[in-house]
């Protein structure tokens, strides 16, 4: 009998319901709550998915190419922690960063299937057009979309059995209730008692905005409730990756690994999780802002390591070629 992947409908129904309602009351809470106990953990559990169940279909001249970019981009998330380079230029370098990661694909997307480099090419495109127009905005747009990426991975690995009701739950999850929160209905019904709460030192609301609302929208009728929303949709996104993405990535020695993520024993990776989240949350306790600007780094790597990975996906050839590997 095959293991379930995907968590029982009444169990996700409560989950989704609890978090939009907190989303929706306590934007502020909600958003710098769960990312200062959850950020950290998913960030590692989406790499080490990643290294799992895509490293064995790349070259090593691409994951070379892939590493060198995203070593870049490193750099450039610790100058801008450190003070030592901030504003819209680093912003640029960065999203050049993030084509030249689209970029190295395109190669294998045209082998795959004109559908295939079109996508790569449109991805290329667009992300070019953003740094051109406002490089900010797009990277903030980037970080708003990322909350999505957990469904190019389920569509890609779920089991044929779970797909119908897959589709169901991340139909709601991750577009009727983000549409409804961001209407502002729900927000209304909350009122904005609760808007400014928090138990970390994190400033206000607005202080806060900008993670998902560009500077220039901050004054809008719908700032908050569209916040709101991507609040949600991030709590969606841990929930994805910490709780239904490792069950469908080969893990232990039968792993495909780059690093060897993927490789530690269960005990010890939940220990490991347990006590890097702990040390984590002690940093946002006594500077919010500082360890979220420290957060950025390493979230940067697993955050434009899934350009590559989700547009290679596209490539049938590649899937077979990690099941010839794991059958060695």
């Amino acid at each position: 009998m095959s293991q379930r992947v995907l968590p029982r409908t009444g169990i996700a129904a409560v989950g989704i319901l609890i978090a939009a309602m907190a989303a929706s009351a306590a934007p502020l809470l909600t958003y710098t709550l769960t990312l200062a106990t959850l950020g950290g953990a998913h960030v590692l559990y989406e790499l080490r998915f990643v290294e799992a169940r895509f490293s064995a279909r790349l070259s090593y001249r691409l994951l070379a190419g892939i590493a060198a970019l995203l070593g870049v981009i490193v750099v450039l998330r610790l100058l801008r922690a450190l003070g030592l380079w901030s504003g819209s230029d680093s912003v640029t370098v960065e999203l050049i960063g993030v084509v030249g990661l689209a970029a190295l694909t395109l190669p294998a997307l045209a082998r795959a299937s004109p559908v295939a480099l079109i996508t790569g090419l449109a991805v290329v495109g667009v992300v070019s057009a953003g740094l051109l127009i406002s490089p900010i905005v797009t990277i903030i747009a980037l970080a708003c979309l990322h909350n999505w990426t957990p469904l190019g991975f389920l569509a890609e690995g779920l089991p044929r059995s779970e797909r119908h009701r897959g589709r169901v739950l991340a139909a709601v999850a991750f577009v009727a209730v983000p549409m409804l929160i961001a209407s502002g209905l729900p927000g209304r019904l909350f009122g904005a008692a609760w808007h400014e709460l928090t138990v970390l030192p994190t400033g206000g609301l607005a202080d806060n905005l900008g993670a998902y609302i560009p500077a220039v929208f901050h004054h809008r009728d719908w700032a908050v409730s569209a916040f709101s929303a991507f609040v949600f949709a991030q709590s969606m996104h841990y929930a994805a990756v910490i709780g239904v993405l490792p069950r469908i990535a080969p893990g232990g020695k039968d792993a495909a690994a780059v690093v060897g993520l993927s490789r530690v024993p269960e005990s010890g990776w939940m220990l490991g999780v347990v006590v890097l989240s702990a040390l984590g949350l002690i940093g946002y306790i006594l500077d919010f802002r500082e360890a979220r600007n420290w957060y950025a780094v390493i979230a940067a790597v697993h955050a434009w390591v899934e350009v590559p990975v989700l547009l290679l996906a596209l490539v049938p050839g590649l899937e077979a070629a990690q099941r010839k590997h794991l059958e060695a």
